[in-house]
């Protein structure tokens, strides 16, 4: 194994199981139609399923995420257990305080409000992290 690549500390067929539960759990469908019409699991939750399996997306008892900001952040950052809620309306409205073109700003303003964390913690970390909670925000964003 390299030095930077994570263990592996559940199956997928588990980690699949937490990210239905918790997608139940929120009204979020985890699938897209294929060409053919048939089901097939989002580009996204697979990427949510591979941070489970790593233990650094986990599942809580009232079906939120927390979520363990890696190593690969600066120091302040890496080790952080943030805990991610479901947006409420309010959350929502945080995007509305930025303009259209500014996506990532509108971005970091819901995951502030449902993290807990100020809008400028999500300018620090890691790009890793960012595409993972950033992923999440787009389940919810996405109904």
């Amino acid at each position: 194994m390299a030095e930077n690549e994570e263990k592996i500390e559940m199956s997928e067929e588990l980690a699949r199981e937490d990210l239905e539960q918790w997608a139940d759990a929120n009204d979020i469908d985890l699938f897209v139609t294929g060409p053919n019409g048939e089901k097939l699991l989002d580009a996204g939750a697979a990427k949510l399923i591979k941070a489970i399996q790593k233990g650094r997306l986990v599942l809580t008892g009232d079906n939120d995420f927390e979520y363990t900001i890696s190593d690969k952040s600066p120091a302040g950052y890496a080790g952080k257990k943030l805990c991610v809620e479901a947006p409420s309306g309010a959350a929502y409205m945080a995007m509305d305080k930025f303009k259209e073109q500014e996506g990532f700003h509108k971005t970091a303003a819901l995951l502030s409000a449902i993290t807990g964390q100020d809008v400028a913690f999500f300018a620090k970390i890691h790009n890793t992290d960012f595409k993972i909670l950033n992923t999440v925000a787009s389940f919810f964003i996405a109904g």
